[in-house]
């Protein structure tokens, strides 16, 4: 009678367990799990995803994104995911080393800037010189894009609205299932950025002033897009403190054009930016590069829309 017993519950056991391992994939198992490199992407991805996939930051708040690099718990999280989504552009320092080290991992890449024409790094001698704006000349898209690039392409509405749609399409590739609702989530932000980029059109037309001080050369593809000339304090990497001959140079340039403004970032000390201020009488405005958030941001709950509005409204206080 025992052997009887054992014998019929390991059998019914034995069902449970088939039964178990025939059943469908719950949703909940099924989510796409997305790694974003830093806060654009990242914002980007979470509209397109919607409630539809596991959405992680890389980055933590207020890191820079030059120069990060990611930890083994990083790495970690990176090689669990379904797509690790970067901008690209030779923005990640550690994109190349990642990528190489990682070949045959489970993650699939996707380089969101794939579709944006880019500037390269430095301006040519010609643009330099020229007495008055020069549109600058783009390199057209094309994937596994080699070369030096500025890597701020995220930093006008339309840039991101090329940068969504390069994300929706690897969304939907990885989840064909949820295509529909992919699509529907990338359309209502899409709507959202091309309603800036059409306030950024109607703000950004007649003005007095067409040059922007700011503390590092962040801005290039808004000030192509607008015909806008940067006078960066620093380079395409902020941080570094100016020498006292750019200073001096920053602040003649300052007098002699009469601007209104000079710009610093949140992620950094405005302490050049009023130094530059006191001796030009120029007003101290915010320019974010939005390339990560400041903890009081994310408390805030500010994202890259509200960002971009911010940045419409000191341009249109240094330019009108």
């Amino acid at each position: 009678m025992k052997k009887l017993f054992c014998r019929t519950l390991s059998l019914l056991l034995s069902g449970l367990l088939v039964a178990s391992l025939l059943a469908p994939i719950s949703h909940a198992e099924a989510r796409l799990k997305i790694v974003c490199s830093f806060f654009p992407i990242y914002d980007l991805s979470k509209r397109v995803a919607g409630d539809l996939a596991d959405v992680d930051l890389l980055m933590p708040v207020e890191a820079d994104a030059h120069s990060f690099e990611p930890s083994v718990q990083d790495m970690a999280k990176i090689e669990d995911c379904d797509l690790f989504i970067y901008n690209g552009a030779s923005m990640e320092v550690f994109l190349d080393r990642l990528l190489n080290s990682q070949e045959g991992a489970h993650f699939h890449p996707v380089c969101a800037s794939d579709l944006v024409p880019l500037l390269p790094s430095h301006r040519t001698r010609k643009e330099k010189e020229a007495k008055t704006f020069v549109k600058r000349s783009y390199i057209d898209p094309a994937p596994n894009r080699k070369g030096h690039f500025d890597p701020h392409t995220w930093i006008t509405p339309r840039n991101a609205c090329l940068e969504l749609e390069a994300i929706k399409n690897a969304l939907v590739e990885a989840d064909p299932e949820h295509a529909e609702s992919f699509e529907e989530n990338y359309q209502t932000a899409l709507k959202d950025f091309q309603a800036l980029a059409s306030d950024y059109d109607r703000a950004l037309q007649n003005l007095s002033q067409r040059e922007i001080v700011v503390s590092h050369a962040a801005f290039a593809y808004l000030c192509n897009e607008y015909e806008l000339e940067q006078i960066a304090i620093e380079g395409l990497e902020p941080h570094s403190e100016p020498s006292a001959k750019r200073l001096s140079e920053i602040i003649d340039e300052i007098r002699a054009r009469k601007l209104k403004a000079v710009f610093f970032e949140n992620a950094e000390s405005s302490k050049v930016a009023e130094t530059i201020a006191a001796e030009t009488e120029a007003q101290v405005l915010v320019l974010y590069p939005m390339e990560s958030l400041t903890r009081a941001q994310v408390e805030a709950g500010a994202d890259l829309l509200s960002l971009m509005r911010e940045n419409l409204d000191n341009l249109k206080k240094a330019l009108k």
